[in-house]
């Protein structure tokens, strides 16, 4: 008799130390497992198709989209600010001149300016691989869909042949034996608001 499949709390209170979300792998499914192979496997393809600048973009974006960030900023705008603020009473040299502190303008500007250029190559990059997934999506959810219709066929004809089932009409599944045509299903949806 099959082990009862191991909830999370099962897995806490039996004290394997897995977290409240953590299933271990040997209790998924192996097809689940196949295809969660395969999907690394196309984001390692995708990844293998970025070229070295797009990468370095990549990292850049991603090490400035930290909570960090923000706060690096506020405290080197304030210092930057305070600086300059103090600098003549200490006969420190001033760096910029308040109150419009042109400098710290010029370089946040400046500095604003790149991070949304690389937002801008970072979006474009996500954009062309998520149209190319939808591209994916659709021509399996038409497979599925042919897969489907021919599998209903095929159990119609079953049906019919099989001298011990009773031979009856059934609309929903003559329906559902006709293949969908995509384009069509495609102009209803434009047509709606």
């Amino acid at each position: 008799m099959p082990s009862p499949p191991v909830t999370p709390a099962r897995t806490e209170r039996a004290g394997h130390g897995a977290s409240a979300d953590h299933v271990p792998a040997d209790h998924v499914p192996a097809h689940v497992n196949d295809n969660i192979a395969t999907l690394g496997e196309v984001a390692a393809e995708e990844m293998d198709r970025v070229g070295a600048h797009q990468r370095g973009i990549e990292a850049v974006t991603s090490a400035l989209a930290r909570p960090i960030t923000i706060y690096l900023l506020l405290a080197a705008g304030a210092g930057w600010v305070i600086y300059n603020v103090i600098a003549p009473a200490h006969g420190w040299p001033q760096v910029d001149h308040p109150p419009a502190f042109p400098l710290l303008e010029g370089v946040v500007t400046f500095f604003a300016a790149c991070v949304t250029v690389c937002v801008l190559i970072v979006q474009r990059r996500v954009r062309r691989d998520a149209e190319r997934r939808a591209k994916l999506e659709f021509h399996v959810n038409l497979l599925s869909e042919q897969k489907a219709t021919k599998i209903i066929a095929l159990l119609e004809e079953l049906r019919r042949d099989l001298p011990n089932v009773r031979n009856r009409h059934d609309a929903v599944a003559e329906a559902m034996q006709e293949e969908v045509d995509p384009k069509a299903v495609h102009s209803l949806l434009a047509e709606r608001p």
